[in-house]
Order: C-alpha cells, then sequence, then structure tokens
C-alpha cells in the first residue's frame, strides 16, 4: 500500500487487533467533545501488555534500541535523553547537561531520594519548601550562598569579591573571612583544647592581614595566640606627630607578681595594673567594666625613660671625671 488510508470525522476503533492468543492492541481515534479529538495507542487483557517504541537496522534487522511508554508496571523508560522546559514528578537515572529548571511545580508527595546521577545539577537557584515558604526551608544561590530558613533567614555564602561570611538576620549580625588582601594560601585554626588559636601559613610568603576591622579581638583573659613575631602598623606617613621624646614619666609604674582570678590553672604573671597606668597615661588604657593596657606604649615609654635615665647618669660620672682631672 502507498496511498493514505483517511477515516471520517467520528469516534471507533481506527486498528484493531490481537496477538499472543488472548491479548488485544488498538490505535484509537476519540474525542472528549467539539474540537477535542485524540488518539489513543492501547494494550488491553491483563493491563499488562507493554507498548514500545523501537529503532532497528536496515529493513527490521537488529534492533539497536528501545523506549517504552509503558512497560509492565506502567513505567516509562527511555533508551537515551530526556529533555523537557519544565518537569514534575519523581525521577531516577543520570542528569548530564544545563537543565532549564524555570517554572518548576515541585513534587510533594515524595517518598525516596531524588538521584542527580554522578554529574550533579546546575542552577542558579535550587530551593527546598517547607510549608509552601522557602524561607523556611533550604535555598542555594549562586550569589547568596546557601540559606537556612527559620526566624532570620540565616545565610551561608560569599561575600563580595575572595569571601565567605555566615549571617545571622541580616548583613549587620555576620561573621565572614575575607581574603581580598591574602596573596597566598591559608589556614586558620579555631580554638583546641587548650583555648589555643593559630593563624598560620601554608606557604613561604607572608601574610598580608586584613586591615579594614572595625572592633577589637577579644580572646579571652585565659587564651593566648602565638607567632614568630608580631608587628605593629607604624609607618610615619600615617602619623599625625604631636610630638617627639614627650617627657611623661612612666618609670612610677609598677611591675606586679600576680594570679588571675579567673584562671584555674594559677600561672604566675607580671604585669601592670590598669588603674594605676590611668593614673599616668589614660590614654593607654581602655574599657569600662574590664579595663585593658597598652602594653606597647608603656614599654616604649618606659625604654625612653631609661634612655633617658642612662644619658643623665652617664652626663653626670663624666662631670665627676673631669672634676678629679
Amino acid at each position: 500500500m502507498t496511498n493514505t488510508i483517511n477515516f471520517a470525522n467520528n469516534v471507533g476503533t481506527c486498528l484493531y487487533g490481537t496477538m499472543a492468543d488472548s491479548d488485544q492492541w488498538r490505535i484509537y481515534a476519540g474525542n472528549t467533545g467539539s474540537n477535542a479529538g485524540y488518539l489513543e495507542i492501547a494494550t488491553a487483557d491483563d493491563a499488562s501488555e507493554p507498548i514500545y517504541v523501537r529503532q532497528y537496522t536496515g529493513v527490521f534487522g537488529s534492533l539497536i534500541r528501545t523506549a517504552k511508554l509503558l512497560d509492565e508496571s506502567g513505567n516509562t523508560i527511555f533508551p537515551g535523553y530526556l529533555g523537557a522546559y519544565n518537569f514534575s514528578g519523581t525521577s531516577s537515572g543520570t542528569n548530564t547537561g544545563d537543565q532549564n529548571l524555570s517554572g518548576l511545580v515541585p513534587y510533594t508527595g515524595a517518598t525516596g531520594d531524588v538521584n542527580l546521577g554522578t554529574n550533579g545539577m546546575t542552577s542558579t537557584r535550587l530551593t527546598v519548601i517547607k510549608n509552601g515558604s522557602s524561607v523556611n526551608g533550604l535555598a542555594f544561590e549562586q550569589a547568596a550562598g546557601l540559606g537556612l530558613g527559620g526566624a532570620g533567614y540565616t545565610t551561608v555564602g560569599p561575600v563580595a569579591t575572595d569571601g565567605f561570611g555566615f549571617f545571622f538576620g541580616g548583613a549587620t549580625k555576620a561573621f565572614y573571612f575575607s581574603a581580598t588582601s591574602i596573596t597566598a594560601q591559608r589556614s586558620y585554626s579555631l580554638p583546641d583544647a587548650s583555648g589555643t588559636i593559630a593563624l598560620t601559613s601554608n606557604l613561604s610568603s607572608s601574610y598580608v592581614p586584613y586591615t579594614g576591622a572595625t572592633a577589637n579581638v577579644d580572646l579571652g583573659s585565659t587564651r593566648t595566640m602565638t607567632a614568630s613575631a608580631f608587628y605593629e602598623s607604624s609607618d610615619i606617613r600615617f602619623k599625625n606627630v604631636i610630638e617627639i621624646n614627650p617627657n611623661v614619666n612612666v618609670l612610677g609604674i609598677d611591675v606586679i607578681k600576680f594570679i588571675r582570678i579567673d584562671d584555674e590553672s594559677n600561672a604566675i604573671r607580671y604585669g601592670y595594673s590598669a588603674q594605676q597606668v590611668k593614673s599616668i597615661i589614660p590614654e593607654s588604657v581602655t574599657g569600662e567594666d574590664k579595663l585593658s593596657v597598652n602594653y606597647m606604649d608603656v614599654h616604649t615609654l618606659k625604654i625612653a625613660a631609661l634612655e633617658k635615665r642612662i644619658l643623665e647618669l652617664e652626663a653626670k660620672i663624666s662631670n665627676l671625671w673631669v672634676g678629679q682631672d
């Protein structure tokens, strides 16, 4: 037959046949109303007769691939890739390539896992919704990072360029790392069992610290920070010099031997009394409920005072020798 079979515009079986003794098949044209026709490909008997779409080589020589529109259990299985602009429901198999998930209507009755295969999934935003609202669930966004729902909408993600942060209820409540001025690999170790915080370099190049801090770092009264050297910014170009070699008598500041009342190890320490330092150089003491001392200021002034005292003593000794001559 090389011509066209044309069926009238009515409802009825177009093609019908029997297979495997009692199983039937048909291609059926029907409608549900005016301008609402449909085409049915069907099997019948035990409701488990599969429907296949197949490709062969030659004149139906070797079977190459089979698509199961409906298998014995009612599943649909394709031998290759499945492409769809939108998808709703459960899926399994290998997901490859870029998938457009805009307008996604999620499946809400899942009883198992969703397997994306070894290639994963790429998306500008992935959201797990709870109670009909994404802020009460889990969201991952390329720009904002990982969002954990709840009060304040906590997020974990990138901060500007080369940064990573934890945000709790907004940008004003945050804890983040900035690597914009770090030129080599670094590691940051949180307090260990002894309370030590470590800033280490995995490469030989020097560490370039973050210079935009607007608050102090408090390690507590009994914690320590260890490094091979500590450097304090001292570039004269960034100083408004008020006086050179100020005449401040700090030799009267006593050195005290003490044990901190909040240190369970009862370690013996040496230092100054912030209250006494404040009475002489108040600008070197900070805090209200608990006072802290800028030890570098005190040490610098003490060294200067000792140098001045040494010069005075050397002059007196020199004068004594002159008098004896």
